[in-house]
């Protein structure tokens, strides 16, 4: 797995804000489908202030329920936002 910098969580805790999501939906798996529910990628990069590549990395994470597990235990930031 690639290591991930805090601005690449405060982008994604701010795609979850943007696209209607709550945190707790992460884990229920109901982020499956997310990239599809996104008209255009390269807008939304900027939006988030990242780069198209950098926001496929992150939807791909949040659909994966696998992953999401993986980067509650090697972020704090998150561990904050899962208030675990």
């Amino acid at each position: 797995m690639r290591r991930r910098s805090a601005e690449s969580y405060e982008a994604a805790a701010k795609l979850l804000k943007v696209m209607g999501y709550d945190i707790n939906q992460i884990s229920s798996g109901e982020l499956i489908g997310l990239k599809s529910r996104i008209e255009n990628m390269s807008k939304l990069a900027d939006e988030l202030g990242i780069g198209t590549m950098t926001l496929e990395d992150i939807v791909k994470e949040l659909e994966s329920r696998e992953e999401i597990q993986e980067m509650k235990c090697q972020s704090r930031y998150l561990e904050k936002m899962f208030l675990i």
